[in-house]
């Protein structure tokens, strides 16, 4: 039947409809580039031929794109590879690249430039657009067309390499990059063969090696070299790296941070978000990215949230997912320690949502919120699907680095979920990181030490002691307040399992202080019923009554407790345990023998799940007994 429309179809038609099956998209314009030939009719073209009754498809309600109906097109290009020889066949296609990429269809004109075998063109397409790509977040858009050239044409091109680079970057693996742009630093130095066209030059070249390796040095907790490689970066780089340059001020900031140098850091921020060079939304978005994580690592949630706001505005206004994913992780972060869990939720999913836009350590980071959340919620089974699901996403990008921080992130539900077994196989197989983590959810070192402090022996609590030690240095070091308020608060559990009473206490208070200008609460929530008991007694001692009664009510978030698990008189005697009596005093204030106390004690602390007074009053203000 096509066989038969297509001789009924007259010769200039008929070599139209041939010459344009190359195309996936046609419109007018596009067609008589490729064709080389004028509409013969007065109006479109296409919308007479879809009149005419011919295969065509609109594709926008303007009648100005349309497709083949894909039978007819693969007809099409049969007869065309039979009447056309290759060359004929090549110069459509590289008509085509030619006209889509002045028009801004650059992927679409890649795909015609490849097929006509001009690499070179393509090439220098997407080096000549890399950067404005880079400053509109397309991240997701750039890995596909590197992937659309040949590997050993990009293995010869400095410039590709290091657009690979960066897309390693988004993905988060790292590890790869340090000899990607060994590579191209390399080839650059063989200035005869290597290729460089007219809009890339060395020394931008060098400022995008610097500013990836101010990362590297970041992440490596080297942070002198972080901040000389962020200044070298922001020398060399031109004006319009907008987003290159902002990701190398980023890394100057929190490296300053993390060097002690915090009120400089802020000050230099502050500088720099009045500077022209820094106006443009993928800078400003970097800065904004700077004070978050200098906030966020300072403890101050209000400030965090101040900005996790500006950045969603900014991404929502500019369509920019880079902005969207990150403010989404900083809200979800400040709403969780917050215990506003509806909306961590709503903000850790929409990460989850754009995926393959977000930087994979920003999704990395939202599954294991989620994760966290579901676990709070006794929903066990929904928080391992949740990190089998993250697993899964690792694996289809092979992004194997980030495995031992998930691993980490199982043993630590195991904990939570009071599954030992699990936690103390994963402390005994499971890898170490290379460095201490700074501001994401798993930090491998602590949950290591939760475990061991949980096997309860003197050697576990003796290198629970050790690595608390190296940790703390670390977190003071970088001024890691963050850091701190954990680290105190796991110092206060481990003295009081090594029966330090007093230590306990004093730990705890200096996590209480630490934390209570941001307000966390649910960080404390996580080390259980122990934690709450030393809390319920630094408040009866008038310390931060009121922020940790806060606390305490958050605690019951977690448990649970049927309404008649307690009997009246047992809520009776709790009451009375709260206000400190002794065992005799509650009996001559109840009329009731001693011995009935006890009893009922022994019975409250069963089903509270206790040990002692204290802890049977620290759990029931979790539980909201007490009127």
């Amino acid at each position: 039947m096509l066989d038969e429309v297509l001789a009924h179809q007259p010769p200039a038609v008929l070599a139209f409809l041939l010459k344009t099956a190359v195309l996936e998209r046609l419109c007018d314009a596009l067609c008589q580039a490729v064709t080389g030939q004028e509409s013969a009719s007065e109006g479109p073209f296409l919308a007479s031929l879809a009149a005419s009754g011919l295969f065509l498809v609109s594709l926008d309600e303007e009648g100005t794109w349309y497709r083949y109906h894909p039978l007819f097109r693969e007809l099409l290009q049969r007869r065309l590879a039979q009447e056309y020889d290759q060359a004929e066949i090549a110069a459509l296609h590289q008509r085509a690249g030619a006209w889509l990429a002045e028009h801004g269809f650059t992927e679409a004109a890649l795909r015609h430039l490849l097929a006509a075998g001009d690499v070179a063109t393509a090439v220098t397409l997407i080096e000549d657009q890399r950067h404005e790509m880079l400053n509109q977040g397309e991240m997701h858009r750039l890995h596909r067309w590197l992937g659309l050239l040949p590997e050993d044409v990009v293995a010869q091109r400095p410039a590709l390499l290091q657009l690979q680079a960066w897309i390693l970057r988004w993905q988060a693996k790292f590890q790869a990059i340090p000899a990607l742009l060994l590579q191209a630093e390399t080839l650059l130095a063989d200035t005869t063969g290597t290729a460089v066209n007219n809009t890339v030059n060395r020394p931008m070249l060098q400022g995008e090696r610097d500013a990836l390796r101010s990362e590297l040095a970041f992440f490596q907790n080297d942070f002198q070299r972080c901040l000389t490689f962020a200044q070298s970066a922001l020398e060399h780089l031109p004006p319009h790296c907008f987003f290159a340059s902002g990701l190398a001020a980023l890394f100057a900031l929190v490296g300053q941070q993390s060097l002690g140098q915090t009120e400089i850091a802020l000050q230099t921020l502050n500088t720099w978000l009045i500077e022209d060079r820094f106006q443009h939304y993928a800078a400003h978005y970097c800065l904004m990215l700077a004070a978050g994580a200098i906030y966020g690592m300072g403890g101050d949630l209000s400030r965090l949230e101040q900005i996790g706001q500006h950045l969603l505005q900014l991404g929502l206004t500019k369509e920019y997912p880079l902005s969207i994913t990150w403010a989404s992780h900083f809200l979800g972060h400040v709403y969780y320690q917050w215990n506003r869990l509806e909306e961590a939720t709503a903000h850790w999913s929409t990460v989850s949502h754009w995926r393959y836009h977000a930087n994979f350590l920003v999704y990395n980071d939202a599954m294991l919120g989620l994760a966290l959340i579901y676990q709070s919620q006794g929903d066990d089974t929904q928080a391992q699907q949740t990190v089998d699901a993250l697993t899964q996403a690792m694996l289809a990008i092979t992004q194997l680095q980030l495995a031992p921080q998930a691993e980490s992130f199982r043993a630590r539900l195991a904990l939570l979920r009071g599954d030992m077994s699990t936690a103390v196989y994963w402390l005994q197989t499971g890898e170490r990181p290379a460095r201490m983590s700074l501001w994401f959810w798993e930090a491998n070192d602590l949950t290591r030490i939760k475990v061991l402090i949980a096997q309860g022996t003197a050697v576990s609590r003796q290198e629970a002691d050790r690595l608390l030690t190296n940790c703390q240095q670390y977190a003071e070091e970088t001024t890691n307040v963050w850091l701190l308020i954990q680290i105190w608060a796991l110092r206060a559990l481990l003295a009081q399992a090594q029966n330090r009473p007093d230590d306990a206490l004093a730990a705890a208070e200096r996590a209480v202080q630490l934390a209570e200008p941001g307000g966390y609460l649910r960080l404390f929530a996580e080390l259980g019923a122990e934690m709450a008991d030393l809390l319920a007694q630094l408040a009866a001692r008038g310390i931060a009554p009121a922020y940790i009664d806060h606390i305490l009510t958050v605690f019951g978030a977690d448990e649970s407790l049927e309404e008649d698990a307690l009997t009246s008189r047992e809520l009776e005697i709790l009451a009375l345990l709260q206000k400190g009596l002794t065992d005799k005093e509650i009996a001559e204030q109840l009329v009731l023998s001693v011995l009935t106390v006890k009893k009922h004690n022994r019975n409250i602390y069963q089903k509270l799940d206790v040990n002692g007074r204290r802890q049977a009053v620290a759990k029931a203000k979790t539980l909201n007994l007490f009127p």
